[in-house]
């Protein structure tokens, strides 16, 4: 399809329908009107997406493609709702990025997303080809003018290929974000993905993945660290459409202050897929007694030739571990430091490359001496 027809029909769908409130437990609700969305400029001059990688990559601006381009909206659709319609009726730039067969990438695929423009809308097509390997790290920042960025990832991962995923989020607190992820694994192929959620004010973040052959495997790995009162909106899926797949989802959330989180995670088994595994665990900490988590894990199967589990935890710091750690001469903030380190630690050491690695430190250590 042309990509001016998509955008006619997302104008035309996102025309005729209302936001939605999101809600979930006590006191845990989004009303997405109150973003103000239709009153916002969407010229996107100054944004910038800059991307660092090997020559061997192909790198191809939206603009440069012809008037359709392939893969758009393959696995996530114009009409799906309000802001992903408002995302491709108004979306201002994008990148199509292909690892070639047989080939394997050891520096990192760096992508610095800037916004500097009110708005800021903008789509990232991966094809990993067949038996391809990558390192991607997607770096989203924005500016207090910024009030709200959007991007949509597709991610098509073919025969035999690997993919490594981040997407580390330090947008400024004003900045409301949404983050769709929508992936396709097919045979022996894998897709690991780390989330780094440290910024914006509202962040709405969906990362749904198709597991289509045999031996396709997918690990999510999230970590959301929440202070004053941010709020998000997280949402993962993991859809065995094959026999003989894998797919894990481990979480860890900590939250300060009046922050908010609304955590969804699900494992969809489809009838005819047998001998898949399927495993989600989240954990949550709870610094502040006005914070609060609503945690919805759930399960669809509809096969019974499976290996399906989850788990959830939702604590606070131990006051156990808070005096055993000061009578060793450490002051509360230093013993609460500790113990959220080694909550996280699990987490952070799967971030690979060392200049990504101290920047993530760098914003954890900001909210952690607030």
């Amino acid at each position: 399809m042309k990509v001016d027809q998509i955008k006619l029909n997302a104008e035309n769908y996102y025309n005729s329908t209302k936001f939605e409130t999101i809600k979930y437990g006590i006191g845990i609700n989004v009303n997405l009107n109150k973003l103000n969305i239709d009153k916002l400029k969407f010229n996107n001059s100054k944004n910038k997406i800059d991307i660092i990688a090997n020559k061997s990559v192909k790198i191809i601006d939206f603009s440069k493609l012809k008037t359709e381009i392939n893969y758009i909206n393959k696995l996530i659709k114009e009409d799906e709702n309000k802001i992903i319609s408002l995302h491709f009726s108004r979306f201002n730039s994008g990148k199509l990025i292909i690892i070639p067969k047989d080939t394997i990438i050891t520096e990192p695929i760096i992508i610095n997303s800037d916004s500097q423009d009110e708005t800021d809308l903008y789509n990232i097509i991966i094809i990993a080809e067949e038996s391809s390997k990558a390192n991607i790290i997607e770096i989203s920042k924005s500016n207090n003018k910024t009030k709200l960025k959007s991007n949509i990832i597709q991610i098509f991962a073919n025969k035999n290929s690997n993919i490594k995923y981040n997407y580390i989020n330090l947008n400024d607190k004003k900045t409301n974000c949404f983050n769709i992820k929508r992936s396709e694994i097919k045979k022996d192929a894998n897709i690991d993905f780390l989330d780094v959620n440290l910024g914006s004010n509202f962040n709405q973040n969906s990362n749904k993945t198709y597991l289509k052959e045999s031996g396709a495997n997918t690990n999510n790995y999230a970590i959301y660290f929440t202070n004053e009162k941010q709020n998000y909106d997280i949402d993962i899926e993991n859809i065995h459409d094959g026999s003989n797949t894998n797919s894990n989802i481990i979480s860890k959330a900590i939250l300060d202050d009046e922050s908010k989180i609304i955590y969804r995670s699900n494992i969809n088994v489809n009838k005819n897929c047998k001998r898949c595994n399927g495993h989600q665990k989240e954990n949550t900490l709870l610094i502040s007694k006005d914070s609060k988590i609503d945690a919805v894990p759930m399960l669809e199967i509809n096969n019974e030739d499976v290996n399906i589990s989850h788990g959830v935890t939702i604590s606070d710091i131990e006051e156990e571990k808070l005096y055993y750690l000061k009578s060793r001469g450490l002051d509360e903030e230093q013993s609460k430091e500790i113990i959220i380190r080694g909550f996280i630690n699990e987490l952070i050491d799967k971030i690979e490359d060392k200049n990504i690695l101290q920047l993530v430190e760098k914003e954890i250590n900001k909210k952690l001496k607030k």
